[in-house]
């Protein structure tokens, strides 16, 4: 639902708002394996509504420094519009899951114009 939305000409706040709610209710489920998954997924439609509080940034910093895989530290720093630690960890992986990686929602953050990973 997020890629749907960032495809539609005008940005239908009802494919964000179903999102969410999804999301939401994936939460609540607390299915542990996907965690870090919903996680990523709900802060990404909180950067489509609006920028990040304060607070929020510095949960998207603690997420990324634990122990986590690297694409899911390269999904954290694309959040924070920080490109050049999003390339260093997208770097590390596997050709296929950079492949996979650029099918996600959250590579519509990557910033093409400072970067040579978007060529790999």
């Amino acid at each position: 639902m997020i890629l749907a939305y960032d495809k539609t000409e005008g940005k239908k706040v009802k494919l964000l708002d179903a999102a969410e709610t999804l999301n939401d209710w994936l939460i609540k489920t607390n299915r542990f394996e996907e965690f870090h998954t919903n996680e990523i997924n709900r802060l990404q439609i909180i950067k489509r509504r609006r920028l990040f509080s304060d607070i929020e940034k510095e949960q998207i910093i603690e997420l990324s420094e634990g122990n986590v895989t690297d694409d899911f530290k390269t999904a954290c720093f694309l959040l924070l519009d920080n490109q050049v630690c999003a390339e260093y960890h997208f770097k590390k992986l596997p050709k296929e899951k950079k492949d996979y990686f650029k099918t996600l929602p959250i590579y519509n953050f990557w910033n093409p114009g400072n970067c040579e990973t978007k060529k790999d």
